[in-house]
């Protein structure tokens, strides 16, 4: 479990114990009691980790500010081209099925999320 808390990695612990990493996951799925106290010491060494991260921002160090606050606060400062990417990709796949303009669909989902949508008409 030491390991776990080092470094909280299950191929850490394994190499630590000079082990298998399968064999590491074996005894985790035989042994829920074994695997709920991994997954403990994990969490601690993460919790350690997010301390060092923290104790980084505090210094100044701008990459470690991003990281910070792209992972604790996605909604304002997470990545969003990807999510408009597939939601794109989706919608244009859908319009193909339903034979309508991709653009059209977009719109209608936008006044959708808007609440302004009265009824959905399809151009012929």
């Amino acid at each position: 479990m030491d390991a776990l808390r080092e470094w909280p990695t299950f191929s850490h612990a394994a190499r630590k114990a000079r082990i298998a990493r399968s064999t590491l996951k074996a005894w985790r799925n035989e042994d829920p009691a074994f695997n709920a106290a991994c997954l403990a010491a994990q969490d601690e060494g993460f919790d350690a980790v997010e301390d060092k991260l923290i104790d980084r921002t505090k210094s100044g160090d701008t990459t470690a500010m991003i990281f910070l606050l792209k992972g604790r606060r996605r909604h304002q400062y997470g990545d969003r081209v990807d999510v408009n990417l597939q939601i794109r990709k989706k919608a244009e796949q859908l319009a193909d099925e339903l034979g309508i303009p991709a653009d059209d669909l977009i719109q209608e989902a936008e006044a959708i999320a808007a609440g302004a949508w009265d009824a959905w008409s399809p151009q012929p």
